[in-house]
């Protein structure tokens, strides 16, 4: 063989393998990478039962009786009404009534104008009762602010409600719950929200309004 032949065989050897070489190059490209399968994952759920003692419980066995709920979107821990004729009983209401001068909007309220087991069915007589028994651990029971109580609404549920999911918070009355804060506008009046339709208004102070207590969980 020749010189010339040689180096022209020599010279479409190495176009060939530069050419498959490019090609299985650009095939490797082409393929798409494989996706991870993503972990599956349980979702936390937004609402734990409570036990007396503060202890959190199995949310699915439904035989067991909470006494309060933690919710874990904001960290507050919530009363739970009873059906027993109990101090916590839902059907009890409570006029509004809180002694310090910077909280209560330039009026107290009235000492016992509801309808309770208590000697004086007051907002601040039942907060005193409840953090006395030491619910669920706690004796930082309180009114909520209106945005607090707002916070444990359902929008999904219509009227005549009431507009809270019944699964944790069992005997919610369809009525007007007592806030903490005072109407600036009026201060014969304080605040709260309406669980027929969720929406918040003021009422007299002197009014009959059902009471949830809430608790910060980190006190």
């Amino acid at each position: 063989m020749t010189s010339r032949k040689r180096i022209f065989f020599i010279f479409l050897n190495l176009i060939t393998t530069i050419v498959i070489s490019s090609h299985s190059l650009a095939a490797n490209f082409s393929k798409p990478a494989a996706s991870p399968k993503p972990a599956q994952t349980t979702p936390s759920p937004r609402f734990i039962k409570i036990d007396a003692s503060g202890k959190s419980m199995n949310n699915a066995n439904e035989d067991l009786t909470w006494h309060c709920v933690l919710d874990n979107n904001t960290g507050l821990l919530w009363e739970v009404k009873t059906h027993d004729g109990s101090l916590r009983d839902a059907s009890q209401t409570y006029s509004w009534y809180m002694l310090h001068p910077r909280r209560n909007g330039g009026f107290a309220g009235y000492r016992n104008q509801g309808k309770c087991s208590l000697a004086q069915c007051n907002t601040q007589s039942y907060i005193d009762a409840i953090n006395q028994k030491r619910l669920c651990g706690s004796i930082h029971w309180r009114l909520p602010t209106r945005e607090e109580l707002r916070s444990i609404v359902n929008y999904q549920v219509k009227y005549p409600g009431p507009t809270i999911d019944q699964r944790y918070f069992p005997n919610t009355r369809n009525q007007f719950y007592w806030s903490a804060v005072p109407d600036a506008n009026d201060k014969d009046s304080a605040w709260g929200i309406g669980f027929s339709f969720g929406y918040d208004y003021a009422y007299f102070k002197s009014d009959h309004g059902y009471v949830r207590l809430v608790s910060d969980m980190q006190q």
